[in-house]
């Protein structure tokens, strides 16, 4: 055999070969997940090992109108509001504060005194200007309540309550 045989040859079976590689591939499924949505059920998302947690409630008929239990771990208060409309007839205050449980405001992350009158309405935001670095208001400690308090007695406010944690993993 010459040479020019062996390659033409050779030349043949490896074609031969690399076809019957690819006539046997099979194709790869892709699962139909349905469409995204750009609601969740849970209240919380995880990005990137950031966990963020989000609540909304209804403004309950008592001294604390709304409390929210922060995570489990230590987190960061990004934000927490109360909108609503006065509808008690008196005037009182209002406040947002931290505590071990869901009646107090221990440490305050903001307050109010006696300004909210009768027909006001309005969106009373937590803070934590004033605070140290080496002890920030908006740091939460694992399982610790975040509240928002009126000053009444017989509080009538009709409004919803939110608030935005980032859990610290």
């Amino acid at each position: 055999m010459d040479w020019k045989t062996i390659i033409t040859a050779g030349l043949v079976a490896v074609i031969a070969a690399t076809g019957a590689v690819f006539a046997t591939k099979k194709d790869v499924q892709v699962p139909n997940i349905g469409a995204a949505s750009p609601e969740f059920i849970t209240n919380y998302i995880s990005v990137g090992g950031m966990r963020q947690w989000s609540y909304k409630a209804a403004m309950a008929s008592a001294s604390t109108t709304c409390s929210f239990l922060s995570p489990a771990a230590t987190s960061t208060l990004l934000y927490a509001g109360a909108t609503f409309t006065n509808t008690y007839g008196g005037s009182f205050d209002v406040a947002w504060g931290k505590a071990a449980d869901p009646f107090a405001t221990t440490t305050s992350l903001g307050y109010k005194p006696a300004a909210i009158t009768s027909g006001d309405q309005g969106t009373f935001v937590a803070t934590s200007s004033g605070a140290t670095i080496e002890e920030p208001t908006s740091v939460i400690a694992p399982s610790t309540y975040v509240n928002f308090k009126i000053g009444s007695s017989s509080p009538t406010l009709a409004g919803t309550c939110v608030a935005t944690f980032i859990e610290q993993q």
